[in-house]
């Protein structure tokens, strides 16, 4: 078994803070983390599609259809920023 300075130092891919990885395979710093990620993917992934299908169906031709895209996904980059959760830079994960 690998002595507590041997884990790996990884980011929380839910709140960004440091970490000692227990597993090799551990992203987030803790169980609620996850479960925290994971409920946010699935809310804004079903808000996400429901967009697609709206304008992929009526191709394109519902007037500001990406503008409202776009207006979800800021409001999610601002939640993020105003948690203190993991940023993107450069359309990279920080």
């Amino acid at each position: 078994m690998k002595r507590e300075n041997e884990l790996p130092v990884r980011k929380c891919r839910f709140c960004g803070d440091e970490f000692r990885a227990k597993r090799h395979d551990q992203v987030f710093c803790g169980k609620a983390h996850r479960q925290a990620f994971h409920r946010r993917a699935e809310l804004r992934g079903a808000t996400a599609v429901e967009l697609l299908i709206a304008w992929r169906v009526t191709r394109g031709g519902k007037k500001g259809i990406l503008g409202e895209i776009a207006a979800v996904v800021d409001g999610w980059i601002k939640e993020d920023r105003d948690a203190g959760a993991l940023q993107y830079e450069n359309g990279e994960r920080k």
